[in-house]
């Protein structure tokens, strides 16, 4: 497949992704995205290192066509919202139907762009290798495993590290990665122990 096919392909799931969580027809997202960027700029995003502000710059002509923008910014809003419940300081942010529609959108491509990084250029201390289907067949461990992996990606953990990273004055991505990637490394290294 080549690299044109291939971001077809991206640009194909990910349209289908937004209406699937947004409700908004895939046609309707087209329509919104046809006389910007968006398409181009995600594509030259695809595979790159991930700016979660980046991502919601990207986002923010079809999230006003769609939904409302936060009054405080996306990305605090999305960090607020992803954060309650993990704390017990606080609950979600209050959100209108509008606000909820923008985080979805936002999230739905940033999980994508996130999900090609990965794939291309991983680094410990931005993102978390899933466990592979071999190694949850040999844990004693196996659904706490695959629940645990659920419940990261249900609730945007990954995203929410990233986005605090760029916004918060310490890094929670490379502190919760990179403590999860040093022993995890050990762990599958060659070296006699």
């Amino acid at each position: 497949m080549d690299e044109r096919t291939a971001t077809i392909g991206a640009l194909d799931a990910l349209y289908a992704e937004l209406a699937k969580s947004t409700g908004v027809t895939n046609k309707q997202l087209r329509a919104w995205t046809a006389k910007t960027r968006f398409d181009a700029d995600y594509a030259s995003m695809l595979g790159k290192r991930v700016s979660c502000a980046a991502v919601a710059s990207l986002c923010e002509p079809m999230i006003k066509r769609a939904g409302e923008m936060p009054e405080e910014g996306l990305l605090p809003h999305a960090y607020e919202a992803l954060s309650a419940g993990l704390y017990p300081y606080t609950g979600s942010p209050r959100a209108n139907k509008g606000q909820k529609l923008a985080l979805k959108m936002f999230l739905t491509v940033l999980s994508r762009l996130m999900d090609a990084e990965r794939e291309r250029a991983f680094d410990p201390l931005l993102d978390y290798l899933p466990v592979t289907e071999e190694e949850l067949e040999k844990s004693p461990v196996k659904e706490q495993c695959v629940l645990f992996a659920e419940a990261m990606r249900k609730n945007y953990y990954r995203e929410l590290m990233r986005i605090g990273k760029e916004i918060m004055p310490f890094d929670p991505a490379g502190h919760t990665f990179g403590v999860r990637a040093y022993p995890w490394t050990w762990r599958l290294s060659p070296a006699p122990r």
